[in-house]
């Protein structure tokens, strides 16, 4: 189910109570697999960490604003949340199974 207007900003503004999928597109998190290990690279407020935690057994997020990453502590506290770029992460390679980064998404 897509999430807009006023109950994403309350997902902003809040502990995640009011919009806990965020604005992530339906038909990405119908075509994500379902897999022991996932892994959202740069999650900020965790959005799609969220939706992630359905779809795998155990998820970490990796998220450089410390800022946002005590918010993603906070929203989602069973998501192993660590600071870190996306250029150097601090997971070991071939951690995960599903490696997602939503940052940004634009149609063509």
């Amino acid at each position: 189910m897509q999430a807009s207007g006023p109950s994403c900003i309350t997902w902003s503004r809040s502990g995640g109570t009011g919009c806990p999928g965020g604005a992530i597109a339906p038909g990405l998190v119908a075509v994500l697999p379902r897999v022991q290990r996932a892994l959202d690279v740069g999650a900020g407020s965790g959005r799609l960490t969220y939706h992630l935690t359905h779809h795998a057994a155990l998820v970490a997020a990796v998220e450089p604003s410390l800022g946002l990453l005590r918010l993603l502590r906070y929203r989602l506290p069973h998501v192993q949340a660590v600071a870190g770029w996306a250029e150097s992460l601090p997971v070991r390679d071939g951690w995960s199974q599903l490696t997602a980064a939503c940052g940004r998404s634009d149609r063509i």
